[in-house]
C-alpha cells in the first residue's frame, strides 16, 4: 500500500529531480503549465507537492496542488497527478486528509474524460467539462 506524504517547501528542490517525470506525465494533456513553471511554483511554496511512496520509500507518483481561498471555500485544485497506482480510494483519501490539514474545504481537478472517471471512483463528482478558446497569443 502506498503512503501519501507532503513534501515541505524546504525539501522541494532536492525532491524535484526524483519526481519531475511524474509531474510531466500529469501535465501531458495540459497547455496551462509546463514542468518548469510547476517547479517554480512548487519551490516558492505557492503550490504543494505530495508524493506517494511504498514501504521502501520509493516514489510511485505525485500530486501537485494549488490551494486558493474563495468566499465560501478553500479549494485545493489538483494541477498534476502522475504516476502508477495512485488512482485509488486509499491514496486519494490520504491526499484529502492532508489537504484538510492545509485548510482545504473542497478538492477539485480539471480532467479529461478518462481521468475524470478515475476521480469519480474516488468520490469526486463530475460537475463540468472545461472548454476554452485562446483569445490572444504572445
Amino acid at each position: 500500500m502506498l503512503k501519501v506524504k507532503h513534501v515541505p517547501v524546504m525539501h522541494v528542490l532536492q525532491t524535484l529531480p526524483l519526481v519531475k517525470h511524474h509531474i510531466a506525465a500529469g501535465l501531458e494533456h495540459s497547455d496551462d503549465c509546463t514542468v518548469e513553471q510547476a517547479q517554480v511554483f512548487l519551490s516558492s511554496g505557492q503550490w504543494l507537492l505530495y508524493v506517494a511512496t511504498d514501504v521502501a520509500s520509493k516514489i510511485h507518483g505525485v500530486f501537485v496542488v494549488a490551494v486558493n481561498s474563495g468566499p465560501n471555500d478553500r479549494t485545493a485544485t489538483i494541477i498534476s497527478a502522475g504516476g502508477k497506482s495512485i488512482a485509488n480510494h486509499a491514496v486519494f483519501d490520504q491526499l484529502c486528509d492532508l489537504l484538510l490539514i492545509e485548510g482545504a474545504t473542497r478538492v477539485q481537478a480539471f480532467a479529461r474524460d478518462s481521468a475524470a472517471r478515475l476521480f469519480e471512483k474516488s468520490g469526486l463528482i463530475k460537475k463540468a467539462n472545461l472548454v476554452e478558446r485562446k483569445l490572444w497569443v504572445a
